[in-house]
């Protein structure tokens, strides 16, 4: 799974000291499980010393996993952690999912690794179901700091409603729908993604061009069209298609499709089966999305720098600034 992935920075050894450039790697996971407490996990080392970044050693010479808990830390900040041994060289780590109350499905796409052997920094960008609803805690919002919301919503021009694309098809279903019909109908839903949303996503990239950073890009279930934009966002960055495609799947552990499924076949007088693909992130979706820019006129290259607005100039930017 990708909660947390490896993030290699500096090489330091326990006594703050570089270490040989032939150290080996520790890979290490992090999940949040409560206020200010975090579980995080590692491989290589026998045992291994947890520092947050920022702050002091918190676990000294600790075997995996390791409960960390951060005192005096707001469950909506979004803290990042070192794990260090001896003969291996140092990562950063975070949790994937950040808990924030009232949202469901947001995530730091921080710590993935990218174009360079390098990797996307964490708490940079994040990702999200809608934040700007009232049962969002706006409270908790604020620490993370955020320098830049963009709301992902269709072109002005094709606009006809503020409906997700889960919630427009569902309305749309025939009475003799089956699940692979829905299956179907997302996926041309998807390949029109890139087009239909693109005032959005070239927003979110002149918010990442312009450094004001933090960034979270979010509305609906945070799986659709806010999986796109990540999916865009990762590429440009480096990030290699297998973990795009992970990533956008995570959605499925947060937002428990089977049950959204379940509650609206009662309203929409359907079977959960013929719903289950509308709140499922499958993947496929996302192929769609990515073969139609691949089949448009100039493939992704004319698609990035003409719609998103990211010239080659702006890439080589963005990943020096991005990568760590």
């Amino acid at each position: 799974m990708l909660c947390g992935a490896l993030l290699c920075v500096s090489v330091i050894s326990l006594t703050g000291k570089p270490s040989s450039s032939q150290s080996k790697s520790i890979e290490a996971d992090c999940r949040a499980t409560g206020v200010g407490q975090f579980q995080l996990t590692f491989r290589g080392p026998e045992r291994a010393s947890i520092r947050l970044v920022g702050g002091n050693t918190l676990i000294m010479d600790t075997r995996s996993p390791a409960v960390v808990q951060v005192e005096n830390w707001k469950i909506d900040a979004q803290p990042v952690f070192e794990v260090f041994a001896n003969g291996f060289s140092t990562v950063r780590v975070a949790s994937r999912r950040v808990l924030i109350p009232g949202s469901r499905n947001l995530r730091d796409l921080g710590g993935y690794l990218a174009s360079g052997g390098k990797s996307v920094r964490w708490a940079t960008i994040f990702r999200s179901d809608d934040i700007a609803t009232s049962t969002v805690d706006a409270t908790a919002l604020r620490g993370l700091q955020l320098k830049s919301k963009v709301e992902i919503q269709p072109n002005p021009a094709e606009a006809a409603s503020r409906l997700s694309e889960t919630d427009a098809i569902a309305a749309k279903l025939p009475a003799n729908a089956t699940s692979t019909s829905t299956i179907e109908s997302m996926g041309m839903v998807y390949a029109a993604i890139p087009q239909r949303y693109a005032e959005s996503f070239r927003a979110a990239f002149d918010a990442l061009k312009a450094d004001r950073l933090p960034l979270i890009v979010f509305g609906g279930l945070g799986k659709d069209e806010v999986g796109v934009l990540s999916a865009l966002i990762l590429n440009v960055l480096g990030v290699d298609r297998a973990t795009i495609l992970a990533d956008y799947e995570l959605s499925n552990r947060y937002l428990d499709p089977e049950r959204r499924a379940t509650d609206a076949a009662a309203r929409a007088k359907q079977s959960p089966d013929v719903l289950l693909p509308l709140f499922t992130a499958d993947r496929r979706y996302l192929e769609s999305a990515l073969r139609s820019i691949d089949a448009g006129p100039g493939g992704w290259l004319s698609y990035r720098r003409t719609v998103l607005g990211v010239s080659d100039r702006d890439q080589a930017d963005l990943r020096r600034r991005l990568l760590q």
